[in-house]
């Protein structure tokens, strides 16, 4: 009995040896791959970074001259005012033919040009420039005809963590705020120039009526009562929407919540002003 004894208490001092060193080799292990995929994803990131500033330089801001007596309106003043950005259309069209688009969210400080996809998964890792990349790019509807005239348009991009593509969407939801200052979004396309106002934003899933077409005024009519009555953003009377008119709407939807989820935050808006992009 006393050698059996013996045995197992060799047995479990060995054991416990062999623990001793299994456990530094796995938490070593895990410290590299997990520092491997934050070098990994930095990397990315930085990449992604450096091409949309490269890509700056096609869309820039003209400075205003305004009279000492006057002030430069306020995005909230006008539906009619535009801020004067030059988009290099033709330099975009020649990096990338699916350019469709520049979107621009003052309020955010979000300016990316937007690519027309023949499929939703062409751009979902991929760069303007074409690039593999996990940030992708910011990408027009493929089952939208790319005018902007129909009566609902989505653009998708990335909830990316480091703030770029999408990843500012949820700032709307978390800064009520941030609506009242600017509540508007502008498109530049290659021959108009769309404002819309943004009227609701929340977080839902894939499986929400949200993303499902609508038909006829009565379509419409629902498809905007719904998506006021789900939203997190509060409106401002006096300079709300008017939907009698059926302006069309820009939906922008991104990913929320874990990685991999089918959470989304969308966020919609309608269009109350247009105009050539070649006008002063």
């Amino acid at each position: 009995m006393k050698k059996g004894r013996m045995e197992r208490q060799e047995r479990g001092t060995a054991r416990r040896g062999v623990l001793f060193y299994l456990i530094p080799v796995f938490l070593l292990t895990v410290l590299f791959v997990s520092g491997g995929l934050f070098l990994r994803d930095f990397m990315q990131y930085r990449h992604a970074g450096q091409e949309y500033s490269g890509l700056e330089s096609y869309i820039y801001m003209e400075a205003e001259t305004v009279p000492e007596t006057e002030h430069a309106p306020e995005p909230s003043e006008t539906a009619e005012y535009f801020p004067d950005i030059r988009v290099d259309t033709a330099a975009l069209c020649e990096i990338n033919p699916d350019f469709s688009s520049v979107l621009y969210i003052p309020v955010l400080e979000l300016q990316y040009p937007v690519a027309a996809s023949r499929d939703n998964a062409d751009y979902l890792h991929t760069t303007f420039r074409g690039e593999s990349n996990y940030a992708g790019c910011i990408f027009l509807d493929a089952n939208a005809d790319g005018s902007y005239e129909e009566g609902n348009t989505f653009l998708f991009g990335h909830n990316m963590k480091d703030g770029s593509m999408f990843g500012k969407l949820k700032n709307l939801l978390r800064d009520p705020e941030l609506l009242k200052r600017d509540p508007y979004i502008y498109l530049y396309t290659k021959d108009k120039i769309r404002k819309y106002r943004i009227f609701s934003c929340y977080h839902t899933t894939t499986e929400s009526p949200s993303y499902e077409d609508f038909f006829g005024e009565e379509g419409y009519d629902s498809y905007v009562k719904r998506a006021l009555s789900y939203s997190s953003c509060q409106e401002d009377p006096e300079n709300a929407v008017d939907f009698t008119k059926r302006p069309r709407l820009l939906t922008l939807s991104t990913c929320a919540g874990r990685s991999g989820s089918n959470q989304r935050t969308l966020v919609h808006a309608a269009l109350v002003a247009e105009r050539p992009a070649d006008s002063e």
